[in-house]
């Protein structure tokens, strides 16, 4: 098992927090590692695919099926930049609410969580329309929080090899 830092995982539409353990099998992590530079198609389950786009302190990633874009998540790690990212997201969730209302609980954003790492979610209602079975969309929950928390086991891994400086 590979230990990293337990994850909040924040579904705006609903308000609903889960926490993780911050233990994930080795197998899950492998299965998602080709898809930690800049994503790409989920060869496990296509048509899905991820597109990811990494920051200093946090990285968002968009789920699609096909061409339809399904979620929208962004994971923060770092706390100064878990509070820059956060009106991004929260500008996405107040677009939906206008624009579909029920596919939201409430119409001001839910809070940002206090602390990281922290994933938050967006669904986005075309989620409902691609025809998948319940199975298939507790798929897309399981794997935004493996693909955060392999990408936060990436950082760790990434912070701790040593600096080369040319000599």
């Amino acid at each position: 098992m590979k230990d990293s830092a337990a994850l909040r995982h924040l579904t705006l539409n609903s308000g609903h927090i889960a926490r993780t353990s911050g233990v994930t099998p080795p197998e899950e992590l492998a299965a998602v590692h080709a898809l930690l530079k800049r994503g790409g198609p989920i060869p496990t389950h296509a048509p899905f695919r991820v597109n990811l786009d990494r920051q200093r302190g946090s990285a968002s990633f968009c789920l699609y099926h096909r061409t339809l874009a399904v979620t929208m998540n962004l994971l923060a790690w770092d706390a100064p930049t878990a509070r820059e990212a956060w009106p991004e997201i929260e500008f996405f969730y107040r677009e939906l609410a206008d624009l579909c209302p029920g596919a939201v609980a409430t119409r001001a954003c839910p809070a940002r969580p206090k602390t990281t790492p922290w994933l938050a979610t967006l669904i986005l209602p075309s989620l409902h329309h691609v025809g998948q079975s319940p199975d298939e969309l507790a798929w897309v929950a399981t794997f935004e929080r493996i693909y955060a928390e392999a990408l936060l086991a990436d950082v760790a891994t990434r912070t701790k090899q040593p600096k080369h400086r040319p000599t």
